[in-house]
Formats: structure tokens, sequence, C-alpha cells
């Protein structure tokens, strides 16, 4: 090499190599992003609207709902309070939805008038659900003293006398029973096909540990104090994240029932009081649906 190029190769040579080595920071700092737990709990997602203590407890209610809603649902929060959500006030039970945030919905208004509303500081995204759920899930365990917790979304309808009278069948040894209850899916694979509401790059086409439907599954208090000490990592679902990787993680057992099915109900009212849940409803139909449990018209 002449002497007279080396003053011009040394500053691109030096070049290249910085720029390689940024590249290789770039991309190891990626690859520890995504393998890396998230550690989340409720102080680092922090809660922007929650109800007073004296609100969300009662007087030690049996049951706890937690009702999984988008925030711009309002309509389907006031199907559910003026529906299958009247039961509760007759049952011992509370009931609370757990909202997310968007740039233009706000339910300060709805929280002050019904004092029902938790609202975690997450982005409402179908893959943010366990981030958004996780925190409600702690308050609900510092601030309500239930025996059990029942999660559902805000469109299915909840039979809650049959599910009452489920828990109450030898209460003292579930309530002892590291089980979570519900519908069981076994199984299942992730998604490949990119378009599906489920896909997950992180989990394209692996196997999935048996879990509970999202639809609607119970824990007793115990179940709920070991599950939130789960880290969050970036797992999309907020089932199996509860009931499938962390229910593995602590040893806890799932108990299958039809009750739970998460498959669509023929809608007539001996259907639906048979069953615990009935799912893909839409607030006309929480309506009716509650009005056909009632009727004594029906011999089922």
């Amino acid at each position: 090499m002449s002497t007279s190029l080396q003053p011009r190769l040394l500053p691109r040579l030096t070049f290249v190599l910085l720029a390689l080595i940024f590249a290789g920071v770039l991309l190891l700092g990626r690859s520890v992003r995504r393998d890396r737990p998230i550690q989340s709990t409720s102080r680092s997602l922090s809660l922007l609207i929650s109800p007073t203590p004296t609100t969300a407890s009662g007087n030690h209610p049996l049951l706890v709902v937690v009702v999984l809603s988008h925030v711009v649902n309002r309509h389907r929060r006031t199907a559910i309070r003026q529906s299958w959500a009247r039961h509760a006030q007759n049952s011992n039970c509370s009931l609370l939805f757990v909202v997310g945030t968007t740039a233009d919905a706000n339910v300060s208004g709805e929280s002050q008038l019904h004092g029902d509303i938790i609202q975690v500081n997450v982005q409402e995204n179908y893959h943010r659900l366990a981030y958004k759920l996780k925190p409600a899930f702690a308050y609900v365990l510092e601030h309500v003293n239930f025996d059990y917790l029942l999660k559902t979304d805000d469109d299915v309808f909840v039979n809650l006398p049959l599910l009452i009278s489920q828990l109450l069948l030898n209460d003292d040894s579930k309530k002892a029973t590291n089980t979570m209850l519900g519908y069981q899916i076994l199984g299942a694979t992730a998604p490949t096909n990119q378009s599906d509401k489920y896909f997950a790059l992180q989990l394209m086409a692996q196997l999935i540990p048996p879990y509970l439907s999202g639809t609607g599954y119970v824990m007793s208090r115990q179940v709920l104090r070991n599950v939130i000490e789960c880290p969050l990592g970036p797992m999309p679902y907020e089932d199996v994240y509860f009931t499938g990787i962390c229910r593995e993680h602590f040893n806890i057992t799932l108990e299958h029932s039809e009750l739970f099915g998460y498959s669509r109900r023929q809608f007539v009212p001996c259907a639906l009081r048979r069953s615990v849940i009935a799912h893909g409803l839409s607030a006309e139909q929480m309506t009716s649906a509650y009005t056909m449990t009632l009727s004594s018209n029906w011999r089922c």
C-alpha cells in the first residue's frame, strides 16, 4: 500500500468500523429487549381511575366480577349494569369494569356516576390485555375482601345465580384448592396468519400450554395472590398468560366445566339458564338474555 493512499483510506476504514460497531449495538439491544421479561406491577402501570375502597369492597363479597372492557364501550357496560349485574346487588357480589386509554375517550363522568370503573394507564390494544388486567387484579386483591374472582368480558352474559350456586357447593374446600375453574382449551397453537386477530410474531406456530378461555374463569383469593406475582413478558393473550403460563409456574391445576363453554350458545331461555356464561352478545342481546332468564313462561 502506498503512503499516499493511507491518509485517504484510514478515515474510511475508521468510519466503516464505527458503523459496524453501532449496528451491532442496535441489534444486541433489540434482542435484549425482545427476550428480557418485562417486569410490570400495579406501581409501574398506574391506575388513572379507581373506585374508593369502600365502594369496591362492599361487605366481604363472596364473588367479585372483573369485566374487561374497551374504554369506548360504554353502551356495553350500561347494558351489563341494567341486566345480569342486577343479580349482584342481591347475591353478595361486587362488579368492576377494567378499561384502558385512548386519545379521545373519557370515563371520568361514568366513574363518578357508577363508582365501578378501574382505568389502567395502558393504551387499548388486544395484545396489551395482560398489562391492562394485572394492575386491576392487584387493586382488587388489596381493596376487596372477596373469596372468589370471576374474570369475564363486556360481550359476555353471566348467569350469576348459577355461578354462585356452584361456588357454594363445598365452598370451604374450593377456597383451599389450588385450582382455576373455567372452560379448558388443550393443544392450541398460536396462529401463523398475520391477518388473524390472535397472531403474535413471538409465538407464531408455538404450542400453547393448557389454559382456560378468557370469556370467563374463576379463581380463589389465594390463587390470584400467586398469579399476580408472575412477571409480565411478551405475552399477547391474557387468558394464556394468567391461566396457562402463570398457572404452570405456580403448579395451579385447571378444573374444566362445560358451564363455561365459549362456543356460541343457543339464544333461548333454557340454554342461557343452564350455562354460567354466554359470549358474543351485543348490548341489546344482553338485555334480552336477562329478560329471558327471568321469565316464568319457559319450563326447562
